[in-house]
């Protein structure tokens, strides 16, 4: 088996190895590398394990640069899972060793690796709250089947939003304006710089065909609006966004209706919520689509232990959430765009 650096010969056999394999995500495909590259000029050295011709296993790596300067390899960053993918443990290990050695050859100390437990492991008895895990919906193979395994209550808040002549939209030519416009709004709301649009726009032009924006309208005007993207089996929402001010007409229930309806007409076998606090409220909100919990473990070498990423936030970072969100939106759209790049999370 040999370990070697991702050239171009070998882009259409990994992008094939992620879609077949069961616990492959979005972020693994090569898009997510281009736009790393394009959109925010960082370097990738991804390595794939070959044995006899064909490919066994594949790391993304990202040489993340904090607005200080400091390198460290990232896989991946601005996202939740981007670790390994392989054939067996023996070959992971084999990837994360020669890994290791080229970070050394590269003069970097530090490496985080983003992993989480299997889509199907259930882990409601052994969380605490505040532990960070992925929201994993297993889907059903029709829409009816999949309306019909809501409860109730999702049931009737989904026809609220319908009732309040509420309307959506997926992939039309102003589906991205209208995304980033309502993401803005919502990011400033929650006191959190907002990515680039060129982020979005290199998100778009890579991911062709697996991606699809999906926005709730109210008269023409944008309330709620996601990107969805699909890597074969899973289909993951990476940013979700609606306007407060909107909150009673439902519109956040029938944005996810409608994400959930095309994953399964996408034939997807699972739905990723994204990242959620245990036991907190954007859980509590996604655990009534079904959705089950799945420990997110992060790894940060040279350290042995398994960390997870904890809601456990400073005062200041809390004083400079809260100072944010009364900034005048053009402001917040300014600096977060200058300062996005250097926050891995």
């Amino acid at each position: 088996m040999q370990i070697i650096t991702l050239t171009e010969q070998y882009y259409l056999v990994w992008d094939q190895y992620v879609k077949k394999h069961t616990e492959a995500s979005p972020y693994h495909l090569l898009a997510y590398k281009r736009t790393l590259e394009s959109a925010y000029q960082l370097t990738c050295p991804y390595l794939l394990a070959i044995d006899n011709s064909k490919i066994v296993g594949v790391l993304p790596i990202a040489i993340f640069k904090t607005i200080l300067g400091k390198q460290s390899y990232c896989s991946l960053p601005y996202c939740d899972v981007g670790g390994a993918l392989t054939d067996s443990a023996e070959i992971t290990k084999e990837l994360l060793a020669t890994a290791k050695i080229r970070m050394t050859d590269d003069n970097i100390n530090e490496w985080q690796i983003r992993d989480s437990e299997s889509l199907n492991t259930v882990c409601d008895a052994k969380v605490s709250p505040g532990t960070k895990v992925r929201m994993i919906l297993n889907l059903p193979s029709t829409v009816d089947e999949l309306w019909n395994n809501f409860k109730a209550k999702v049931r009737s808040q989904i026809r609220k939003a319908e009732k309040n002549n509420l309307t959506h939209e997926i992939n039309q030519k102003h589906s991205l304006t209208d995304f980033y416009r309502v993401y803005c709004q919502n990011m400033k709301a929650l006191g959190s710089p907002v990515h680039t649009l060129s982020w979005f726009k290199s998100i778009k032009q890579h991911y062709q065909n697996d991606i699809h924006i999906v926005v709730i309208k109210l008269d023409e005007q944008a309330i709620a609006a996601s990107i969805m993207i699909n890597s074969g089996q899973l289909c993951s929402v990476p940013w979700a966004s609606s306007l407060r001010e909107f909150n009673s007409s439902n519109a956040n229930m029938l944005l996810y209706f409608k994400m959930l309806s095309l994953a399964v007409e996408k034939r997807s076998s699972h739905f990723d919520f994204g990242r959620s606090s245990f036991a907190e409220n954007t859980y509590k909100f996604k655990k009534q689509w079904g959705a089950q919990p799945c420990t997110l473990q992060w790894h940060t070498h040279p350290q042995t232990t398994v960390t997870n990423p904890t809601t456990s936030h400073s005062e200041l970072r809390t004083l400079l959430a809260k100072v944010w969100a009364f900034l005048p939106l053009t402001l917040t759209n300014y600096i977060g765009a200058k300062v996005r790049r250097y926050i891995s999370l």
